[in-house]
């Protein structure tokens, strides 16, 4: 009976000792790329020796574990595995996991990649789910629009002609990077998005950071970085197929291959993409062909990648904004606008364009037709191969050095017409497209030389060049072609000082080479061009040929020389960066059609200009106005040689050991320092701020011009910055908010020199810099993502800007030998000066206040449909500072309407016999709403009889965006 009492005592015990020792809890989360964001599916969790799970396909796992410690282990094919503690209690433990591969911390630190919780920067992924499944053949900078404060518009709406602004900063104060090597154009910071359209083919993800962000490189980036990373050498074999439709005529096929890692550590990959189509504007077709190579080889603690890429490419540009009313008329009603005497052309309206048929003129007899050719006097055509031989250095396990040399040799340039067409005269057929055909026929001499009410420039009465042949001065095409040599060498060396620190620094040098010159593209019919302004005096003839130099011809140098310095820290929910960096830009011009020199003893310098006869003097005889420096002979038109003697030699300008004129080096010094510290407050929330100072060097035009001599005052532009942001994750919702102010002094108008007539003479236009101009830029930003369910998905994001000048003052206008300019042109005069007051103005050219919200619904595996909402406003329209005097002193440009576009994406995948399937749709602007997205105001001020700057939308120059189109495509993956 005792034993049995006994036995009742301890029983509860033993339930209670059980029952506390069977207790569970759940382990669960979502494991992901850490450089895309990206999910990585059927990850395998281990806790224990033979026991795991594998999460499912969008990367999500859950496992019941008992009570205890537990060293659980994550894995997937291709990544690092990654070891964590967890302790396991009654209740839900939520673990998320970022795996990378060694390659992939490398991309880190040498691409300047920020990872979440960790760098003190506002800043978003496009991953490369999003970029398939909305890109749709358009331009990588367009889904820039899915990040808060960006602005990316099609511009004209010519293939490859987008452009993207951050926080109110512009293309060339937006550093964009492929793979961590800067791809801006060293003159004047654009980026030609045309040069780059097939990189979505080997996209891994994209991330912009805004603000200064936290960049190791010396680059001085004002309103963000946009860096895109390229897929690396896949562990697994891959082929990869895809053809693209768009309605109204538009084709691309694309293909990609990867070998995977093969006998004794050589990978190699490759892709290409060819396109071709008729732009949804006039006269804009396209074609391209984007190729890329890539060999990578590991030896030892090496890593030896060799690749390289290009886009050869043509496409038809629309450069030229125009009336609201010539557009669309109902629109010009709704805002106001004159439409008084307009004719309405449609949104893809371009007047530069139209159809030619060539033929050869015997007598009167037309010969040898070609087939009617669609003809556009605004071209782009350029080819930038970009190859880059990276070696990426393992020494251990706490330091590696990367370097990186890489070279882009640029080749091509832009047509238009010599002479502008003007809407208001007879070249123009009654669809308002340029009569080409009028202008090919008179060139030809099939009609007579007063046809287009001109003097007989054009018409050779006595073949004065060579018998039976034409010259032509108006009506023919030119080339602006724009070359360029860079080479550059970025070396990073990166070492883990302690469990804490980690410093990163080194060298980023550069050396670029522009040529720029104008060429004879097409004659239109005629056999030589006359060039009667002749500017060039090194040349002894005025007769020109089908691709001779004309106009200009002139080289720009730079050379670049920085260092960098970081330092980070990370001790438990801390984290922290200094940064600094130094650099010295060089600027150097040569030009070739400035009069030689001759250069003797220091401080000889003697110039050759023509000065054996007065070029103003002018004589008018059958064949035109000739000036008198120039004789006819039977055979060709040539200009007298100038001669003078100096030192007992006489030179002409044929004389071998003349020089071109070019300037000295002119020596810039930049520095940059940012800091920045992120705190984890828990597994959800954190908070960062950072700030920092910019000493940015001006851009090429901003220091020569076009006499080869320095403007009269070179500013560096100073920029300080500030801005703080708090962040929340959790398995369902994320959500990020930021706040900025940055403050942008001797900002350079509109990035070059400015133009004001010559007192003493009104046909001559003065060139000075305003650089003292002050901005700045605050706002809030928003962005937020909730997975409701695995097959539901809400995101939206916020921005409202405050962006203004701060700036009113009085500029003396100096001549191009920087001499004062005075009225009258007395030399003791009173010096012209132009006044602006710009203080409150809005700033221009993108949009203050933006809205988006992109809904996903999954249903089943495979399955998606997707829809995004994007609304701008407070745009105020581009102007020109010049006017803003007088009356119109602080006045706002003219502001476009608010606007929304509405896209919608869906796409189904499945795999059969090894083989993914993938067939996506999309559609853009699917209200087919006609909106403004790009404007100038007092752009017409001078057409339609609009004489004033009248700040409104009668006055405005615009671009519509296009109407309701689609995208359809199929992918076929092998693996």
């Amino acid at each position: 009976m005792m034993h049995f009492l006994k036995a009742l005592l301890v029983l509860p015990c033993l339930l209670v000792t059980g029952l506390l020792f069977a207790q569970k809890g759940t382990l669960t989360g979502t494991i992901k790329d850490e450089i895309s964001d990206e999910t990585i599916p059927l990850a395998s969790v281990t806790w224990a020796p033979g026991k795991g799970v594998a999460a499912d396909i969008d990367g999500k796992y859950s496992v019941e574990l008992a009570s205890g410690k537990y060293q659980v282990t994550f894995a997937a094919v291709g990544y690092e595995p990654f070891v964590k503690e967890v302790i396991i209690t009654s209740g839900v433990v939520t673990l998320d996991v970022e795996l990378s591969t060694k390659e992939q911390k490398a991309v880190i630190v040498e691409s300047d990649f920020a990872v979440g919780r960790k760098v003190p920067v506002a800043f978003s992924n496009i991953p490369l789910k999003r970029v398939e499944e909305e890109l749709a053949s358009r331009e990588v900078a367009t889904l820039a629009n899915t990040t808060p404060g960006a602005y990316a518009t099609r511009v004209g709406g010519g293939d490859g002609d987008a452009r993207v602004t951050i926080r109110g900063f512009g293309g060339n104060n937006v550093a964009v990077m492929l793979d961590g090597v800067p791809v801006n154009d060293m003159e004047n910071g654009t980026v030609y998005w045309s040069n780059w359209f097939g990189l979505d083919v080997v996209m891994q993800t994209t991330q912009i950071q805004r603000g200064l962000g936290a960049s190791k490189l010396v680059i001085p980036a004002v309103g963000g970085t946009m860096n895109i990373i390229t897929r690396g050498i896949e562990q697994k074999k891959r082929i990869q197929i895809k053809q693209e439709y768009i309605y109204g005529g538009f084709a691309r096929t694309s293909f990609g291959f990867t070998s995977g890692k093969l006998k004794g550590n050589w990978a190699f990959s490759a892709a290409g993409s060819f396109k071709k189509g008729n732009g949804w504007v006039q006269g804009t077709p396209t074609q391209g062909f984007f190729w890329y190579a890539k060999v990578e080889k590991v030896y030892k603690k090496h890593t030896f990648s060799f690749y390289g890429l290009g886009a050869p490419q043509s496409h038809g540009q629309r450069s030229r904004f125009d009336a609201i009313a010539l557009y669309d008329k109902k629109t010009a009603e709704k805002l106001g606008a004159d439409t008084q005497g307009i004719p309405e052309r449609g949104i893809n309206y371009n007047p530069e364009t139209g159809y030619l048929t060539r033929y050869k003129l015997n007598g009167t007899e037309r010969t040898d037709f070609s087939a009617p050719e669609a003809f556009s006097a605004r071209k782009n055509y350029y080819h930038k191969p970009q190859f880059s031989l990276k070696d990426l250095w393992r020494i251990n396990d706490r330091l590696f050095i990367s370097t990186v040399l890489y070279a882009s040799i640029g080749r091509g340039g832009g047509t238009r017409l010599n002479n502008t067409p003007d809407t208001s005269k007879t070249q123009f057929l009654p669809n308002g497209n340029y009569d080409i055909q009028r202008a090919y026929d008179y060139n030809v001499g099939a009609l007579p030389p007063t046809i287009f009410g001109q003097t007989n420039y054009n018409y050779n009465v006595n073949n004065a060049i060579a018998p039976g042949q034409r010259y032509v001065y108006d009506n023919w095409v030119r080339a602006a072609v724009n070359n360029h040599q860079w080479y550059g060498l970025l070396s990073t060396v990166n070492f883990k000082i302690d469990s804490n620190f980690t410093y990163s620094g080194g060298l980023d040098l550069r050396s670029y080479r522009a040529e720029h010159y104008a060429i004879v593209y097409d004659l239109m019919g005629a056999d030589y061009l006359w060039d009667r302004t002749d500017p060039n005096p090194n040349q002894t003839s005025v007769v020109r040929k089908k691709n001779d130099i004309i106009q200009y011809n002139n080289d720009a140098l730079i050379r670049w020389g920085g260092m960098f310095h970081q330092l980070e820290f990370e001790e438990g929910p801390f984290s922290a960066f200094l940064s600094g960096s130094f650099a010295l830009t060089g600027y150097k011009r040569i030009d070739y059609f400035l009069p030689k020199v001759l250069e003797g003893t220091p401080g000889d310098k003697y110039v050759l200009d023509r000065l054996g006869a007065p070029s103003d003097t002018l004589v008018v005889n059958n064949q035109g106005i000739i000036p008198v420096s120039y004789s006819l002979n039977g055979a060709q038109t040539a200009m007298v040689p100038d001669t003078v003697t100096y030192k007992g030699r006489t030179y002409d300008p044929t004389s071998s050991d003349l020089k071109y004129q070019q300037t000295d080096w002119h020596i810039r010094q930049t520095y940059t320092f940012k800091a920045g510290v992120n705190y984890n407050i828990n597994q959800s929330m954190n908070v960062f701020v950072n700030g920092g100072y910019l000493d940015k060097a001006p851009l090429f035009n901003q220091v020569y011009n076009n006499s080869n001599q320095l403007f009269a005052k070179i500013y560096n532009e100073k920029i300080t910055s500030v801005e703080t942001g708090f962040g929340y994750k959790s398995q369902m919702f994320t959500s990020h908010v930021n706040a900025y102010w940055t403050k942008w002094r001797n900002r350079p108008w509109s990035g070059s020199a400015l133009t004001y007539p010559d007192p003493t003479d009104p046909q001559n236009l003065l060139t000075f810099n305003i650089q003292g101009i002050s901005e700045l830029h605050k706002g809030i930003e928003w962005d937020g993502a909730f997975k409701l369910n695995k097959q539901f998905t809400i995101e939206a994001l916020v921005s409202v800007g405050d962006w203004r000048f701060l700036t009113k003052d009085s500029v003396y206008l100096f001549d191009q030998s920087n001499r004062p300019v005075t009225i009258n042109g007395a030399p003791n005069g009173k010096q012209v000066v132009i006044s602006y007051d710009a203080v409150g103005v809005h700033v221009n050219d993108a949009a203050q206040s933006q809205f988006g919200i992109m809904l996903r619904y999954e249903p089943i595996e495979g399955l998606y449909f997707k829809t995004r909402y994007t609304w701008f406003d407070r745009y105020y329209a581009q102007a020109n500072i010049q006017t803003l005097n007088g009356a119109n002193a602080g006045r706002d440009s003219w502001r476009i309407p608010s606007y929304g576009i509405l896209e919608a994406h869906a796409g189904y995948g499945l795999t059969r016999k090894g083989v993914r399937w993938d067939l996506r749709a999309s559609g853009f602007n699917m209200l087919n709403s006609k909106v403004i997205t790009d404007a100038v105001t007092n752009y017409n001020q001078g057409l339609y009889n609009n004489k004033n700057p009248l700040f409104n939308a009668s006055s405005a120059g615009v671009f519509f965006a296009q109407g309701l189109w689609f995208n359809v495509s199929l992918t076929a993956t092998f693996q």
